[in-house]
């Protein structure tokens, strides 16, 4: 029990509890009360020790360089925060917070005081940017998803700054619930069993060039074994255990303007896995392997960190090979969606279809999330689709149901 307890007789004692040391004296806080019994007497210990430290804490945040606080503007915050805190975010988490400091953030609000910043300075924010125009389209607003993301950044800063004793309050938690944004609802494309066999037939006519090759890889490496995209990109030769069928993710490319392609973790600690590929992808990842050495010597071209998907375009002779850019599988299947007048479709839209499909055809759920990188049962659930052809049986089993119970009790009637 922190604290102490000084028993004084008739039932009355003395909490003293301990506010550290000042130049070399320690500071006590003491308050006498009355209790019959030992539990009362505790519980009372706790209740003083609670208030105490709420009111160290307090003062604490009102005594961090107070005239430093006062003049200090949102600009001033969000540099503290910045280096403080930006070196643990992920480089693309990094890059997008940065773009809505910039141009979503200080422009409205930089200059003002930080903490005279009220709620309806942050509603007036909301506001402001839901009627600003798009900067590469001007003929459209900003998205609700933008602005919900700027207000979420921002209430995330000032939560920080609160805790390192900056501000006292936190303008964006004030706003009622009911006017906060929310992120636009985005549906994500599937493809129906009917198209989904008519696209796989399509992909069947291609004739194996070497870019079909590695794009019919990516394609099924994304629907059979559910990965993203920055986790195919990042695959290297010497994770992929052709003997046993199985390859690792152990990485995850991204893409930051300025900087290039690099590689980091995967999404979670559950995204590093060991994935197994049946038949058709290792006849792939074998054609593309025979491909890219071929080309690679050819050109007199370096892979040394054995990259799965490169890029050789604009690379001279004994440089080292880039890993593929990481629009390359999306254009490509833009381009075969057109040609073949499918629906449109995106790269992680493969992902959700795998997991669908994967769950219709009779694999358990746990396997799904695990194959998927995913920690928890209701982060995959949310890629599931309804599948039309599963409805209808579902329907045609529950109508086969009803019809053994209705010739049950017609065999039972019969014999009465």
């Amino acid at each position: 029990m922190p604290g102490s307890i000084v028993e004084l007789g008739n039932n009355k004692y003395k909490l003293v509890v301990s506010c550290g040391y000042k130049n070399g004296p320690q500071v006590r806080r003491c308050k006498t009360v009355e209790a019959r019994t030992k539990a009362a007497v505790n519980k009372k210990l706790a209740v003083f020790y609670a208030q105490v430290q709420a009111e160290m804490q307090k003062k604490q945040r009102q005594n961090v360089r107070p005239a430093v606080r006062t003049k200090m503007t949102v600009t001033d915050l969000i540099d503290v925060w910045t280096e403080k805190y930006g070196s643990t975010l992920s480089p693309t988490t990094a890059q997008s917070d940065k773009i809505n400091i910039k141009n979503n953030i200080l422009p409205y609000i930089g200059k003002r005081q930080a903490d005279a910043i009220k709620a309806d300075d942050v509603l007036w924010l909301i506001a402001e940017l839901r009627n600003r125009p798009k900067m590469r389209d001007p003929t459209k607003k900003l998205s609700e998803t933008t602005v919900h993301s700027v207000y979420k950044l921002l209430r995330s800063i000032y939560n920080r700054c609160i805790e390192w004793g900056l501000v006292d309050k936190n303008p964006c938690e004030e706003i009622p619930v009911y006017q906060r944004p929310k992120p636009a609802e985005s549906k994500t494309p599937f493809y129906q069993y009917d198209e989904f066999k008519r696209f796989m037939q399509a992909v069947r006519e291609l004739k194996d060039t070497p870019t079909n090759v590695k794009q019919k890889l990516l394609l099924f490496l994304a629907f059979q074994d559910v990965c993203r995209r920055g986790e195919m990109y990042a695959l290297t030769w010497d994770r992929v255990d052709f003997e046993q069928s199985v390859f690792k993710i152990e990485e995850s490319s991204y893409y930051v303007p300025g900087q290039g392609i690099n590689t980091k973790d995967p999404k979670t600690k559950s995204s590093k896995r060991e994935l197994a590929f049946g038949a058709r992808i290792k006849e792939l990842f074998l054609k593309h392997k025979e491909n890219q050495e071929a080309h690679l010597k050819s050109r007199n071209l370096k892979n040394p960190q054995n990259w799965i998907f490169v890029r050789t375009r604009g690379i001279k002779s004994g440089e080292n090979v880039k890993i593929l850019d990481l629009s390359s599988f999306y254009n490509w299947l833009q381009d075969f969606i057109a040609r073949n007048n499918f629906n449109h479709m995106t790269v992680h839209g493969w992902r959700h279809m795998g997991a669908t499909y994967s769950l219709a055809r009779g694999v358990d759920l746990g396997t799904v999330k695990d194959n998927m990188g995913h920690s928890d049962l209701k982060t995959t659930s949310r890629y599931l689709h309804p599948i039309t052809v599963a409805k209808k049986g579902a329907a045609k089993e529950m109508d086969n149901l009803i019809d053994e119970t209705i010739t049950a009790n017609d065999e039972i009637n019969s014999q009465c």
